[in-house]
């Protein structure tokens, strides 16, 4: 659980590590009067600091400081309210709701402390940097020497030795080594005490007159601990997470919303990561991680099917699941009722296994909806991405339209089954592009298959070097081909089969009336 930065300077207060004066403010007005008593109390400045859960306020404009009333005031009207736009809130953004209004220091030095765990070694770590005031996850990719690290043996503690050392490391003044030694031990005890999973303090500044102070404050905390912190779960403010995720976590279902187009409901978090992975393998992009753990009941798989399809990016749903404490056949009633309550009309491609794996396929196979069911999890994730392939098919008219020309000649000359089958067109990226004519789209690279003659290949790939200059120069695509499409449906082109090179005896018993999947197809 992340909270703002106020909130974590006044944990910070509490455990004895010096913070700037400030308040927060959650109105204009507020932070007017704020301002003007900071000022009358002697600040020589008042920082005026958008509070929203992500990094890089300053570079987006969200953090001003002021040196007059005037001034505060000016900069609280602009950023309350604002929508902030860094490289951690994504595009869309993130509405600021409050304020942090705090005095200015006179900064001698920028420095960075951190303490987090390392999971290599199963043990806290404290970090230090004197590359203070800059993205750590920088500092560590160019100059990891630059950090300094004390490991943090949970039978001692973090002794009085290693905040020393630390100290040194940092190149404090001697004056300053006893305040930094008690500052990083109550650092370290308000880690502990609440239960944190990371704190960072990003500058840590030391001023003209020697102090020390946390001037930026990131304090996470582990959600697994929250029952026994009542005061912290109290911190927690839903209008900066993603809906979805505060009503998944309502029904306690693990959910993560990211920003492919096929959703998963998986149960086990080491399942749902490898669910994650093969949908990518397999060409597709996850719309989200989903855990319904071990136990789900019939209402949870019912309100992780609500969270699912509120997501209007997802096109399809893959189910996997390996059946142990959660029952196939369990799993599979839950998602029929569902599926016919909620009316699902997207695409759900599942995979079972484990117990009671028969008696869930028999109760999906009755239920009258048109499921369909992998063998395999690569199997099951080539179902799902090509039922969502189909969705996307559709988004663009003129699109399919100038594909058709590029590709025109190609398939006059091979003919469709021939041309269809030798080229594989891989999808790279998902619905969230758009088209250059305002519609989603999604990018593609093509590739002709080795085993055909040199003439044909040469024909085939400069067609194909057509598409690609124009896909370069549009700087989209047009749509895709795979096994199974129905050119003259999806494309619009009059259904051929062969061409010069696509002719053939076996070919030939081949029609496009004999068809197995009718007239078109291949």
């Amino acid at each position: 659980m992340k909270i703002h930065e106020y909130q974590a300077k006044e944990i910070l207060a509490r455990y004895g590590v010096p913070v700037p004066k400030g308040e927060v403010a959650n109105t204009f007005e507020e932070a007017q009067a704020v301002a003007r008593k900071l000022f009358a109390e002697g600040a020589s400045g008042v920082a005026v600091k958008a509070q929203i859960h992500a990094g890089g306020r300053g570079k987006g404009g969200g953090v001003k400081v002021a040196r007059t009333r005037e001034d505060a005031e000016l900069y609280a009207r602009n950023i309350l309210g604002m929508t902030l736009v860094t490289h951690q809130t994504g595009p869309q953004g993130q509405k600021v709701q409050r304020l942090l209004m705090e005095e200015t220091a006179a900064i001698d030095r920028e420095l960075y402390l951190g303490i987090v765990l390392d999971r290599a070694v199963g043990k806290l770590v404290f970090m230090a940097s004197q590359a203070g005031g800059m993205e750590i996850e920088e500092v560590a990719a160019k100059t990891p020497e630059a950090i300094f690290k004390e490991t943090i043996d949970p039978a001692v503690g973090f002794g009085s030795w290693q905040a020393r050392k630390l100290a040194f490391a940092l190149g404090l003044k001697p004056t300053q080594i006893n305040q930094a030694v008690g500052f990083f031990q109550n650092l370290y005890r308000a880690f502990l005490e609440t239960d944190a999973s990371l704190i960072e303090i990003n500058p840590f500044i030391t001023t003209k007159d020697d102090k020390l102070f946390a001037l930026d404050a990131k304090i996470n905390f582990d959600d697994n601990a929250l029952f026994r912190h009542a005061d912290v779960k109290a911190l927690r403010d839903t209008a900066e997470e993603d809906p979805l995720e505060v009503e998944a976590s309502k029904y306690a279902l693990n959910y993560i919303k990211l920003d492919g187009s096929i959703a998963c409901m998986v149960n086990g978090a080491g399942l749902a990561m490898a669910t994650m992975d093969i949908i990518q393998y397999a060409g597709g992009r996850p719309a989200n991680f989903l855990d319904v753990g071990g136990s789900a009941t019939p209402e949870q798989i019912e309100h992780a099917f609500d969270i699912l399809l509120s997501d209007a990016n997802v096109k399809a749903i893959f189910i996997n699941i390996f059946g142990g404490i959660l029952r196939v056949d369990r799993l599979a009633t839950g998602v029929v009722a569902a599926a016919h309550k909620l009316k699902v009309k997207v695409p759900i491609v599942l995979r079972l296994e484990g117990t009671n794996v028969e008696e869930g396929r028999k109760i999906l196979k009755e239920s009258g909806l048109n499921f369909q069911v992998g063998e395999t999890m690569k199997e099951a994730a080539e179902l799902v991405v090509k039922a969502a392939l189909d969705e996307v098919l559709e988004s663009c008219p003129e699109c399919r339209r100038l594909l058709l020309e590029d590709w025109k000649d190609s398939i006059d000359i091979f003919g469709q089954k021939f041309f269809f089958e030798q080229i594989e067109l891989i999808a790279k990226h998902w619905p969230n592009d758009i088209c250059p004519h305002g519609n989603k789209a999604y990018k593609f690279e093509a590739k002709v298959h080795d085993d055909i003659d040199e003439d044909a290949r040469r024909i085939l790939e400069n067609n194909l070097q057509t598409i690609q200059e124009r896909l370069s120069s549009m700087g989209s695509s047009y749509g895709v081909a795979y096994p199974g499409m129905d050119v003259s449906k999806d494309f619009g082109y009059p259904a051929r089969e062969h061409g010069p090179y696509g002719s053939h005896p076996a070919e030939d018993a081949y029609d496009d009336e004999s068809s197995p999947d009718g007239p078109g197809t291949y």
